[in-house]
């Protein structure tokens, strides 16, 4: 199968049986060859196309991808618009915590999930995104028409505030700290605490994240700006960063004669699930589970990973 058609994949093998020590190996899957569909296309056509190919994070690929763009082609873009994007990618985060805590985190605990919330955050942010740049024309180099509609903050202060309050962050936490101890069992009891630190950690930055957004919306009131004129962009490279709810997401462009060339990406997913990643020391320290696959299950959901999760257990053969 192609790295193409596979899609990012996170698989650990474990080595060893129930009880004794693992042996494990940690392999992060990246589709890095799916951005060059979009490659030699124009600006515009490459951002159209780039949210497509990541469906959980797309808007803040695309401005990460826009901003990049901008920079190789010395183009200038107004503090407001500068605003509006972080706005927008901030509600791109929200959905993106609303699927954890609605998806993956009760598959952790047994739980049912409650898709229709998740349904709820991905509609808000797209209707953010509409409200913002009712043209739809976000992704115009050097901004697009920038007329929220007059009441915007206090109309969207409200619809954002409930869909946050409905992802019920504390209940999810204590669901995974009563499920933990049986996934754990046999492990070294430090792991309990471990994880229970890094599941409150990624639960604050969504509340951080939430309350940045709204704290933002206010500054856009009234706010009106015309849409970038289309211009020839400079021959460059530039460079493009926008925060995700999972950390940093950086693009690398190229652009020559008025189209995207090359495109290079690193996510959050790549530094953690790395070959030098935070996971794969994680993961070695894991030893002496009475349910391996489990327990190593937790451990990768800890790190908050942006992609489907494979444990495979292997037995080591008779001496």
């Amino acid at each position: 199968m192609s790295e193409v058609a596979r899609g990012s994949e996170i698989v650990v093998r474990l080595r060893g049986q129930a009880g004794a020590a693992l042996s494990p190996s940690l392999e992060l899957y990246r589709p890095r060859e799916v951005v060059r569909v979009a490659l030699g296309r124009p600006p515009r056509e490459f951002l159209r196309i780039l949210p497509l190919l990541f469906p959980l994070c797309g808007t803040a690929h695309a401005v990460a991808a826009l901003r990049a763009i901008e920079d190789a082609g010395a183009v200038q873009v107004s503090p407001m618009q500068q605003l509006a994007r972080r706005v927008v990618c901030l509600a791109d985060a929200l959905a993106a915590h609303a699927w954890r805590a609605e998806f993956d985190w009760p598959a952790l605990s047994g739980d049912a999930g409650h898709p229709l919330r998740v349904a709820a955050a991905r509609r808000a942010t797209d209707g953010l995104v509409r409200a913002l740049y009712p043209d739809a024309d976000l992704l115009t180099p050097g901004g697009g028409r920038l007329a929220p509609a007059p009441g915007f903050a206090a109309h969207w202060s409200a619809a954002l505030r409930d869909v946050s309050a409905a992802l019920e962050l504390d209940r999810h936490l204590a669901s995974l700290q009563r499920a933990m101890p049986a996934a754990m069992a046999g492990a070294d009891p430090g792991w309990l605490s471990r994880l229970q630190t890094r599941f409150r950690v990624v639960a604050a930055q969504a509340r951080a994240d939430a309350h940045a957004l709204l704290g933002s919306l206010p500054a856009l009131d009234g706010a009106q700006a015309p849409a970038s004129p289309t211009v020839a962009l400079d021959d460059g490279i530039g460079e493009g960063r926008v925060d995700t709810a999972r950390g940093e997401l950086a693009y690398r462009v190229v652009l020559r004669q008025g189209r995207v060339v090359d495109c290079a990406l690193e996510a959050p997913i790549d530094r953690v699930f790395g070959t030098a990643g935070e996971a794969a020391g994680w993961l070695a320290a894991l030893d002496r589970a009475a349910r391996p696959q489990a327990a190593a299950r937790w451990v990768v959901a800890a790190l908050d990973p942006c992609a489907p999760v494979r444990v495979e257990q292997e037995a080591l053969a008779d001496a």
